[in-house]
């Protein structure tokens, strides 16, 4: 089938795929079987959203009939990555709360860490351009590799993994900061350890970072010591280990819930 003729897919005047939109497409299928169906036409794909599929899966491909399909959630997200354009905009992956739980049957077919070393090294190197990444409440999982930079780059303006299973120390900005970050959440969430200083310092346009319910712990970094959070909430909700006074410019407004500060 032609995907420019897909409803909801949009392709350029020269025939190539820019957009793949399967939005509320009532799927019925294994994300890693559409990853390789499409991988002729993804390439050019810079916006990719498979939101509000109930019945999309990981873990679950049938790979009798799709062998080059990756068998885990976490293959599943690293393939997508690579086989997506280098130009890659928006990713939109809130399909349902089940789909990167993987096999129900089959251990092999799960992954404990949805953010392996694989789709941080995909996230690297070939979603440099993605500003919107998109994945609240869909069975995320685990923890993020310790000491690489991952999810969060240079082109990051909208970010959103709240409501999963995800635990460990919170994703930090790279080492050049994101400059173009507006919003990221990761509410209701496991993640424990502090909150990177960097959130603060690196990330000048950042208006919404909220933190709430997860399991945090120690001093609130400086937000708007520079000035140039213009307009930020850092919320912390159930975390009532953190403490410190977050609030350093009049321009900046923050909401702590339940935090008792010393």
């Amino acid at each position: 089938m032609d995907a420019c003729h897909v409803r909801g897919n949009v392709c350029d005047d020269s025939g190539a795929l820019v957009v793949v939109g399967f939005f509320e497409y009532d799927l019925k299928c294994d994300l890693a079987e559409l990853v390789v169906a499409l991988a002729p036409v993804l390439g050019s794909a810079t916006r990719f959203d498979v939101s509000g599929n109930p019945s999309l899966t990981t873990g679950r491909a049938d790979l009798t009939a799709w062998p080059a399909a990756a068998s885990t959630p976490a293959g599943t997200l690293a393939a997508l990555l690579r086989a997506s354009a280098p130009d890659v905009t928006h990713l939109n992956l809130e399909a349902n709360a089940g789909l990167f739980d993987g096999s129900a049957a089959d251990a092999a077919r799960r992954s404990e860490n949805t953010f392996t070393s694989e789709v941080c090294s995909a996230l690297r190197e070939s979603a440099t351009a993605l500003a919107s990444f998109k994945a609240r409440g869909v069975g995320l999982k685990g923890a993020f590799p310790t000491g690489e930079a991952c999810l969060l780059g240079a082109a990051s303006v909208d970010v959103r993994i709240s409501g999963n299973s995800l635990a460990g120390v919170l994703p930090a900005p790279p080492a050049g900061g994101c400059p173009s970050l507006l919003f990221f959440r990761v509410e209701g969430n496991a993640f424990d350890g502090a909150i990177p200083d960097a959130f603060a310092t690196a990330c000048p346009l950042a208006t919404v970072l909220d933190f709430s319910n997860n399991r945090l712990s120690g001093a609130v970094p400086s937000f708007g010591a520079a000035g140039a959070q213009t307009y930020t909430w850092a919320l912390y909700g159930s975390d009532s280990s953190c403490c410190g006074a977050p609030v350093a410019s009049q321009n900046f407004t923050a909401t702590c819930t339940d935090v008792d500060q010393p």
